[in-house]
């Protein structure tokens, strides 16, 4: 609940009080030593949970999260990988965000098989992408969710975050 709680705030203006990212030609690099994978953000980012897994940064009326998961039971999300990509997804939504899942869909970045939800959080859309790496035994979670209810969500800007994503 805590976790959800955080996102949320987040997402609808916990950092009102940082100025908004404008486009910028520098690109913000984020490393995880715990989970070994890389994004790099539009914007400065700031961790939010003090634990090193959960970061996020607003940038161009959108806001975008990357965070971790440890997976238990690795041999089993193994054999049913699909089934926990699923589940994943949608208790990340409905859980993390206070969301709904209007679509899902298969996807494959940089050669990682994932999940894509398309999901509403009240009035504002944003896509939940979750991929599993069972060996090191994470789930990766990136979200772009718009700020406003006003058509600020850019799908390219949204893409380039997308794509950086790597499992090191």
């Amino acid at each position: 609940m805590k976790f959800r709680m955080l996102l949320f705030a987040f997402a609808v203006g916990l950092f009102i009080f940082l100025p908004n990212a404008v486009a910028q030609e520098a690109v913000h690099y984020y490393t995880s030593d715990i989970a070994k994978y890389s994004v790099v953000f539009p914007a400065e980012f700031k961790n939010l949970d003090g634990e090193k897994k959960l970061y996020a940064t607003k940038s161009n009326g959108m806001t975008f999260f990357a965070y971790h998961a440890e997976l238990e039971n690795k041999d089993l999300v193994k054999e049913n990988e699909n089934n926990v990509l699923l589940i994943l997804l949608y208790t990340g939504v409905q859980n993390d965000l206070g969301g709904k899942v209007e679509s899902q869909e298969s996807v494959t970045v940089n050669g990682y098989t994932g999940k894509r939800g398309v999901f509403k959080v009240g009035e504002l859309y944003g896509n939940f992408y979750v991929f599993l790496n069972a060996d090191s035994g994470y789930s990766y979670n990136l979200v772009v969710l718009e700020q406003e209810n006003e058509g600020t969500f850019n799908p390219e800007l949204a893409n380039d975050f997308i794509k950086s994503f790597k499992i090191l």
